[in-house]
């Protein structure tokens, strides 16, 4: 059966710089994409420190804090305790935090960044977070 073309018109574009309605999503979605390919490309370049991506925020508050309890850095970062105690668990087992029996409370301990690699380690990581990106394609742009 032929196709008769339709009489409807174009939607037309908006003259204000608002978004349409219903585009929060796709803004939301960019951001995400966004967040997601720069973790990606800051792996490629702290793995070989055996940096993962999960202890990102828990080294960038323990640089900026020195020390905190576990709770406080699930607090700060906004994940389960659960989460952040195999979190730090694999940081411990890898050299990167230790811990230290907490001197105002018995049960608690506090975590700090290890003197592993002292300042050139931080400094290396700082520089690959740093470094211009190389070209290579993200995660969901192969």
């Amino acid at each position: 059966m032929p196709r008769h073309p339709s009489n409807k018109r174009a939607p037309k574009r908006p003259t204000d710089p608002t978004l349409p309605k219903g585009s929060e999503r796709i803004l939301g979605l960019a951001v995400n994409t966004l967040g997601r390919n720069i973790v990606w490309s800051l792996s490629q370049r702290t793995a070989r420190h055996g940096v993962l991506p999960g202890s990102y925020p828990v080294i960038a508050w323990l640089m900026h804090l020195g020390e905190a309890t576990q709770s406080e850095l699930s607090r700060l970062i906004g994940i389960e305790q659960p989460t952040m105690a195999v979190t730090l668990r694999r940081m411990e087992r890898d050299g990167i935090v230790q811990r230290t029996p907490d001197p105002d409370h018995g049960r608690r301990s506090l975590v700090k960044l290890t003197p592993r690699g002292p300042q050139a380690e931080r400094s290396d990581l700082r520089r690959c977070a740093r470094r211009p990106e190389t070209g290579r394609q993200g995660p969901d742009r192969g």
